[in-house]
């Protein structure tokens, strides 16, 4: 008996401590679908007190990236139609961007905390119909953080 309670107990722990995901609806249902990478405003050279900036494509790289939301909460990251990663989705901020933060018209401000059993790692930006302006720590491109940034655009795929 003492061993069926322990395994319970045990039982109750493990699914307590498994994060949730949220799932995207009502106004988070903008996410849904596939995004592919348009181009990416990369600022840099901080760390050497310059302020240097480009703008990189596909062309350029000749690699495409592109981001699936699916609505049971999840994010995929893709490199050329190949799967890098998955995640699960935790939102910490979703609303309607009243500051232009991102210059994107009639747009929702992100952040969310993306998990998942090897990693975790955060996503921000804004999201409108067609559009997914954001940045990221290590997708598309992994970033030196404080001497560089890199802004994503992102296009809806039809």
């Amino acid at each position: 008996m003492k061993r069926i309670i322990a395994l319970f107990l045990s039982l109750i722990v493990i699914v307590c401590s498994c994060k949730k995901k949220d799932k995207l609806e009502g106004d988070k249902e903008i996410l849904v679908g596939q995004w592919t990478w348009l181009k990416t405003n990369h600022s840099y050279g901080w760390c050497l007190n310059e302020t240097l900036s480009e703008v990189i494509t596909p062309t350029d790289l000749g690699d495409n990236f592109s981001i699936q939301f699916l609505s049971k909460g999840k994010i995929k990251l893709l490199k050329n139609g190949n799967l890098i990663h998955t995640y699960k989705i935790t939102f910490d901020i979703f609303e309607y961007d009243t500051t232009d933060y991102c210059s994107i018209n009639n747009s929702y401000q992100f952040y969310m905390t993306l998990r998942s059993s090897s990693a975790n790692d955060y996503f921000w930006g804004c999201v409108n119909q067609d559009t997914i302006g954001c940045s990221n720590l290590s997708f598309p491109f992994e970033t030196q953080e404080g001497c560089e940034s890199y802004w994503n655009y992102f296009v809806r795929k039809n």
